[in-house]
């Protein structure tokens, strides 16, 4: 018993150690903590865009950005963008006259 313990303690002493990146690398691959601080780094932007592409889980409404109008039906896919004025992500759809996404309110019309 003695000569394991001793075979242990000099395999334990003579055992190589990886540079310090190698080992935060392949533990990282392991590790769910690691996993997470990967996810948190991402953009906000970039996360709301791979959302709101996918189709089964983009809103098919958005409300107004007035409470007091009613609800718009969105298409398929719906492209978000940051509003400073209101600090937080509002629909938006591609103008042709100025080739990128602008905010959009639905306006009701009333025939008379």
């Amino acid at each position: 018993m003695s000569e394991r313990n001793t075979f242990t303690k000099n395999r334990r002493k003579t055992r190589t150690r990886l540079p310090r990146s190698n080992q935060r690398k392949s533990w990282s691959l392991r590790s769910d903590r690691a996993l997470t601080e990967a996810q948190s780094q991402r953009s906000d932007r970039a996360l709301t865009e791979a959302r709101s592409q996918r189709s089964n889980r983009a809103l098919t409404e958005a409300r107004s950005l007035r409470s007091d109008r009613e609800r718009t039906r969105l298409g398929r896919y719906v492209a978000t963008e940051l509003s400073p004025k209101l600090g937080r992500y509002v629909a938006t759809e591609l103008s042709p006259k100025l080739s990128r996404y602008v905010a959009t309110e639905h306006v009701a019309t009333e025939l008379l």
